[in-house]
């Protein structure tokens, strides 16, 4: 037996045993690289593995995101057609009110009206207001003129008015019908109006002395 060798013996029954001689280094070197290339498959198909997880939520990803591009691509359709749709021009009647309104709002320069405050009454069927009117100038001298609070339907026709007067259309039949007012600096109202089931809106009118319309506000029931 030589040194640094492994000895294997087969043994039979007629013939002679068989002998083999292994070199331990040799054997060594064997286990070495068997070892390493099972890692080496290990790792291999670990990464496969890996890879083949990894593609099939890339898959996934792409998969959603064309799903989401569709649904964007239909709402960015969707939104051209409302682009393109006409908007119907509002009525020769309203829009000389809102031009009216605007050109008002813009030269107003007596008076304002300010913190208007609007409550139902469930039990008594009556909507409170309340609101300041307020003189612009910065002076003592005193202001007169008239006021109407008025509640008017969708259709701008008066239902009823503090104080109660007539109309014709969507302004007093006579203006000095209205509340009187006197103010330095300003001047603060509360009262109430008679509710109704097709009442829309309240509009406040303050008319100068002479009858000039000096403010206007408008204000939509919830």
């Amino acid at each position: 037996m030589k040194k640094n060798h492994l000895t294997i013996i087969f043994m039979k029954d007629t013939n002679r045993p068989l002998t083999y001689e292994i070199s331990i280094k040799l054997l060594i070197a064997v286990l070495v690289i068997f070892v390493g290339s099972a890692s080496t498959y290990a790792f291999f198909i670990k990464g496969y593995y890996s890879l083949y997880k990894d593609n099939k939520k890339l898959e996934e990803i792409i998969r959603d995101l064309k799903i989401d591009i569709g649904g964007l691509q239909g709402t960015i359709n969707q939104l051209k057609i409302d682009k393109t749709e006409t908007v119907p021009e509002p009525s020769p009647e309203v829009a000389q009110q809102q031009s009216q309104e605007e050109d008002l709002q813009k030269t107003a320069k007596e008076v304002a009206i300010r913190e208007l405050k609007l409550s139902e009454d469930k039990e008594s069927g009556n909507l409170n207001f309340s609101f300041v009117l307020d003189k612009i100038e910065d002076n003592e001298q005193m202001m007169r003129g008239y006021l109407f609070v008025v509640l008017k339907n969708k259709a701008k026709q008066m239902i009823n008015s503090f104080p109660e007067a007539s109309f014709s259309g969507s302004v007093p039949a006579d203006y000095r019908h209205g509340d009187r007012y006197a103010i330095r600096r300003f001047k603060g109202y509360r009262g109430e109006l008679k509710l109704a089931n097709d009442a829309a809106e309240v509009e406040i009118l303050v008319y100068s002395d002479n009858g000039d319309l000096l403010a206007r506000l408008t204000r939509r029931l919830s």
